[in-house]
């Protein structure tokens, strides 16, 4: 099965750029990947964090992500994972109107580089055949989008924040 991958380097995700991935994965009949890199210095307390993920050395999701957020004291962190598996699970809602339209969806939150993480993720699972990416909020140390297409070996849509 094909897939879309929606990611992004910031600590939250535009509700537009969600519904826009989940309406473009069920129009193309796709799967839909998030990927949530969460940069070290986005968090206070990530010290402890990374030690509780290097005990197993596999990525956690969903809930899974929320507690050991929490576990490390990072409860805000802990929202925001939770917010985000939310505002997918919405989105899918919203767009299903029968269940041969339902969009599958995996959610995977990382640490790192979000530039190196998001090439190794398009790298390493063959069947992405289009990037969205959610430049919304980027800061100092997020890729461009720029930087961020011409390493990709597929296509990239890039979602910048709307202004109000």
């Amino acid at each position: 099965m094909k897939k879309i991958l929606l990611a992004t380097g910031n600590i939250t995700i535009q509700e537009e750029t969600v519904r826009y991935s989940v309406n473009l994965a069920q129009r193309l009949r796709a799967g839909l990947e998030v990927l949530q890199v969460f940069k070290p210095s986005m968090v206070s307390g990530w010290r402890k964090v990374l030690q509780k993920l290097s005990m197993s050395r596999e990525l956690f999701e969903g809930s899974m992500v929320a507690a050991t957020f929490a576990e490390a004291g990072e409860f805000e962190t802990a929202k925001l994972a939770r917010k985000l598996m939310s505002q997918i699970a919405l989105a899918v809602d919203a767009n299903e109107t029968a269940a041969e339209d339902a969009v599958e969806y995996h959610v995977t939150f990382r640490a790192g580089n979000p530039e190196q993480e998001i090439v190794r993720f398009v790298e390493h699972n063959h069947d992405v055949v289009l990037t969205i990416y959610d430049a919304a909020g980027s800061d100092k140390g997020s890729p461009s989008p720029e930087q961020l297409k011409e390493k990709l070996g597929v296509p990239m849509v890039t979602v910048e924040k709307k202004s109000r």
